[in-house]
């Protein structure tokens, strides 16, 4: 018999989903004892990985307390939990995740920006539903990055191009700009998120051979961009 038609309450109801192989632990970073859920969604989560679900919006995710909103559950919203589930929701959101991807675990509590960026990359940018090359890395888009002074600790505003069919990411003074400030091939760019380095929120380090006969050197470059998610 199915969990949410069981004459019990909706509190025995949720706690019984719980038990289920899972759906003990958070969806997006396996903390155990997870006590809020993406009702929508079908997963349960914890109460760090909840505040970012929140910031993704309704129209994507919906965020409900286990043990505070219980009486606010409907008989679809339990269905729902029942019918999808942490282990069937993970099967189908990261099916195709890289294999060198860096994914928060429950080691990582305090590192708010890995676990943003990887729960956006799942439910708002859905990046490993499909084998394809997310649209957002296709084609050419364009930008403001905050990018540090050369041996300085001073930022300034860049705009950064990034070209699928050159190969190339290319960064200018300003929009208006004829000629690139500097052209770093996508191929040969090793990138990190650089946020405990550099105290800004979504900052990334770049690191690139120095010079076409680098012999080994790199050059560090950081960027930040002022808000996290992706715009077109």
């Amino acid at each position: 018999m199915a969990i949410a038609s069981m004459a019990c309450t909706t509190s025995e109801k949720l706690n019984a989903l719980l038990r289920l192989p899972g759906n003990d632990r958070c969806a997006d970073c396996c903390a155990p004892e997870p006590d809020w859920a993406s009702t929508n969604l079908g997963v349960f989560i914890c109460i760090q990985c909840s505040g970012i679900h929140r910031k993704l919006g309704t129209h994507i995710s919906q965020v409900k307390s286990v043990k505070l909103d219980d009486r606010s559950w409907s008989q679809q919203m339990i269905e729902n939990m029942e019918r999808i589930g942490n282990e069937k929701a993970n099967i189908e959101y990261t099916k195709n995740v890289p294999i060198a991807y860096k994914r928060p675990s429950a080691e990582d509590r305090t590192d708010s920006v890995l676990r943003e960026q990887w729960i956006r990359a799942k439910y708002e940018r859905r990046e490993f539903l499909s084998d394809k090359q997310p649209e957002y890395l296709s084609g050419k888009k364009s930008g403001i990055l905050f990018k540090k002074g050369k041996g300085r600790n001073d930022w300034n505003a860049r705009w950064f191009v990034l070209d699928d069919g050159s190969g190339n990411l290319s960064y200018y003074k300003s929009r208006s700009s004829d000629q690139p400030l500097g052209v770093l091939p996508i191929r040969r760019v090793n990138v990190c998120l650089a946020h405990s380095t550099t105290q800004h929120p979504h900052s990334l380090q770049m690191s690139v051979p120095d010079g076409p006969s680098a012999q080994g050197r790199t050059r560090n470059i950081f960027v930040y961009s002022e808000r996290g998610e992706v715009r077109s």
